[in-house]
Formats: C-alpha cells, sequence, structure tokens
C-alpha cells in the first residue's frame, strides 16, 4: 500500500514530522491495512498529490474487487465520478437524490455537479411550495429549514 500512495520514502519518518498529504496517506494505509469488509472515509483525497490520488482509486477497487463496501464522503465532484458507482446527495440532513455517474441520459448528464445542484435547487423550492401552500408567515421558512435539519 506504501507503493501504491508513494509513501515508501517516509516510512521511517515520525507522523508529526509530515506534511498534510503524507499523514493523510499515513491515515488511509491505516485504515485499508487490515483490508475491512466496510470502509468509511470522509475527504480521503485532501490532501493528496496526484499520483496518490490515482493509486489511492486503485486500493478502493481492491476493497469492491474482493466484496468489500466504500463510502466515502466529498464535494469534489470529478473525482467522485471515477470512484463512485453511485452518489447520494445530501442536502439538510436528507438524501435528495441518488446519481449513478454513468447514468448520460439524465438531465445534466455525467456532470455531477450540475445534476447536485439541480437537486438541491428542486428540494428548496419544494420546500418554499410547501411553506407558501400551508398559508404559514414570514417565519415559516426559517421554521421548515430549522425541522429539516433537526437530527433525531
Amino acid at each position: 500500500m506504501s507503493e501504491a500512495l508513494a509513501l515508501t520514502g517516509w516510512l521511517n519518518m515520525p507522523a508529526r514530522r509530515l506534511s498534510l498529504g503524507t499523514r493523510q496517506k499515513v491515515g488511509l494505509i491505516g485504515a485499508l491495512a487490515h483490508e475491512p469488509d466496510v470502509v468509511v472515509l470522509d475527504e480521503p483525497t485532501n490532501g493528496l498529490d496526484p499520483l496518490a490520488v490515482v493509486g489511492f482509486r486503485d486500493l478502493l477497487r481492491e476493497v469492491t474487487g474482493r466484496g468489500g463496501t466504500v463510502l466515502v464522503t466529498g464535494h469534489h465532484f470529478d473525482e467522485l465520478t471515477r470512484i463512485a458507482d453511485r452518489v447520494d446527495v445530501l442536502h439538510r440532513g436528507r438524501i435528495i437524490d441518488t446519481i449513478v455517474p454513468e447514468e448520460p441520459a439524465r438531465p445534466g448528464g455525467t456532470d455531477l455537479e450540475r445534476v447536485f445542484f439541480d437537486a438541491v435547487l428542486a428540494a428548496d423550492l419544494a420546500a418554499d411550495s410547501t411553506v407558501l401552500e400551508s398559508g404559514a408567515g414570514p417565519d415559516a421558512r426559517t421554521e421548515a429549514n430549522r425541522e429539516r435539519t433537526e437530527v433525531p
């Protein structure tokens, strides 16, 4: 794994002396070294150099190739299209859409960023419409937003 992420030259260096990207590589290797069946990663390519990003993708393919599941959070849509079989769009604490990056017939096609913003806009318009139909006052939108963002 250290070779896939171009980390071999840093193996004897204390972690506190490593750069952000190199520490990120150490964390990824720690998460994947024991060959877990389920991997949850938050912004895993943050700080990685382009060569390490490519190596990281290969490591994820190894996990899924042996039947494992990988859940990645991220906001770099171009990277998500390269690694994800599907992308769930979260907005205000709820899944509002599921996008399959290889689904070009969908409005927005493979432009995941456009599809994401279209889904968020549609969710917001639907929420506004519900508030307006209820005949509630100007504070209703704020209250509706608070209700949608609260976690039980």
